[in-house]
């Protein structure tokens, strides 16, 4: 059954495969709004967000659903972060009116090394 809608009024769409796993879910949470791809084995894959706060943000997670990059603009603040394997903060790049920095952080001692 095929139906074509000029529009679908709704807080949350989810879009699931043939096996019934999820795909895709668009929601808005007070204020804050989603869009969440799954991979094919049903794990968070992306995450594009609107918050609230005044920004946005790209979510990208590893086949196990873990964060493993992101990439944000909230509020006068552009960062790139990318995530080690225990998702701590691993290399950060950004930019805070006007200010550039990048951190490297030290797995062994978890101590950041920052260049600005």
């Amino acid at each position: 059954m095929n139906n074509n809608f000029d529009e679908i009024t709704c807080r949350r769409l989810r879009v699931v495969d043939e096996q019934g796993k999820p795909a895709i879910t668009l929601q808005s949470i007070e204020g804050n709004n989603y869009v969440l791809v799954y991979d094919k084995q049903g794990e968070k894959a992306i995450n594009l967000s609107s918050i609230v706060e005044g920004g946005n943000r790209v979510t990208v997670y590893d086949e196990q659903g873990e964060t493993v990059i992101t990439l944000s603009s909230i509020k006068g603040s552009n960062s790139v972060t990318v995530y080690d394997k225990q998702g701590e903060p691993a290399i950060t790049l950004q930019s805070i009116e006007g200010r550039n920095w990048v951190a490297v952080r030290d797995n062994l001692t978890g101590k950041s090394n920052r260049l600005d």
